[in-house]
């Protein structure tokens, strides 16, 4: 993410968008957009403007999560930048009309954050969230939906001859005692 409210210009305008959601919802679609909080790109203007936006290691320096050179990981500890990121959301619930964020690596952004994110974001108007992480108790507010990584896998084992289809079994029913019923 260089910029939370632009758009790259290789897909046009913000215009150009506005009439993709409208046609969109003409013909009964919802649209989400994928909402990147945990990290940005190096160049993002935040990068200089507010330093502090940005985790850092014990000598100062900002740093990247995981082995991801190519970005810099927010700090959350920041509450102006908590704002600020609840805000450039808000903007594409306003400007663009758009119905929810499909949220990347969300178990990397601390609950809290999500939950304080959705329930003002539901005050504009009501949202879609779904959050590209499995944990249940990012359920219980913030997220509508979530990526099922385990099933993914249980699927890639059953194909690769290593599971079977109790497997599937065994994990639906442990779903029921994680996840709230509704």
């Amino acid at each position: 993410v260089k910029d939370y409210r632009g758009i790259n210009p290789e897909f046009g305008n913000l215009t150009d968008f506005k009439n993709l959601v409208k046609k969109a919802h003409q013909n009964g679609m919802y649209v989400i957009i994928d909402w990147v909080a945990n990290h940005t790109a190096w160049d993002n203007d935040m990068v200089f403007e507010h330093p502090d936006y940005y985790a850092t290691d014990k000598d100062g320096n900002m740093i990247s999560p995981f082995d991801w050179t190519d970005v810099v990981k927010l700090n959350y500890n920041n509450q102006e930048m908590r704002k600020q990121m609840i805000s450039d959301m808000q903007y594409w619930l306003k400007e663009a009309n758009i119905d929810g964020f499909r949220c990347d690596v969300a178990m990397e952004v601390p609950v809290d954050v999500w939950d304080e994110a959705s329930a003002q974001l539901n005050k504009t108007k009501p949202v879609f969230m779904l959050m590209e992480a499995e944990q249940p108790n990012m359920m219980e507010k913030a997220f509508d939906m979530q990526y099922g990584w385990e099933f993914h896998h249980i699927m890639n084992d059953i194909y690769k001859g290593k599971k079977t289809v109790a497997d599937i079994d065994t994990y639906m029913a442990n779903r029921n005692t994680k996840y709230q019923k509704d």
